[in-house]
């Protein structure tokens, strides 16, 4: 009876312990790669993925996780991109949309897309993504809750 009792003790133990693991690497990755175009790599995929860092706090009874990244999407084929405003270097961005390539109607079309946040993108051009991913822990797990990322848009390899 006593083994039975050590038994169960130490197989809920090591549930609890696992059940607290932290968000990995895997997880921030799906949370960037679900920010552009809500997962759908027909336009742009994430192509490389590297944790920086990671912290963990808690407040109030609240955990909370945050991994720090670099990454790299590309583009899978040629296409218009948009951020949630003018396009600038190291602009914060929550998301990342694409639409179908339009063709370029000259230096007026460019400026007037750049008013709307939109830029062209060829196939194989790449954007620098660095950023974070906060997680919260809930009874169902660790949930993403927000991200940030600052971008830079560089040409094809």
């Amino acid at each position: 009876m006593m083994l039975r009792t050590l038994i169960y003790v130490f197989v809920l133990g090591a549930v609890v312990a696992c059940s607290q693991a932290a968000p990995s690497e895997a997880d921030a990755r799906r949370s960037v790669s679900q920010a552009l175009d809500d997962g759908d790599e027909t336009r742009l995929k994430v192509v490389s993925f590297t944790k920086r860092d990671a912290r963990s706090m808690e407040f109030g009874g609240m955990q909370s996780h945050e991994i720090f990244f670099t990454a790299e999407a590309e583009f899978v084929t040629d296409a218009m991109f948009e951020t949630n405003g003018p396009m600038g270097m190291n602009q914060f961005v929550r998301e990342i949309s694409t639409s179908a390539a339009q063709p370029d109607g000259g230096l007026l079309d460019q400026f007037r897309l750049n008013g709307l946040g939109l830029q062209r993108a060829k196939k194989g051009e790449r954007l620098l993504l660095s950023g974070t991913v906060a997680f919260e822990r809930r009874e169902s797990g660790w949930v993403a809750v927000g991200r940030s990322m600052s971008l830079q848009k560089v040409a094809a390899r």
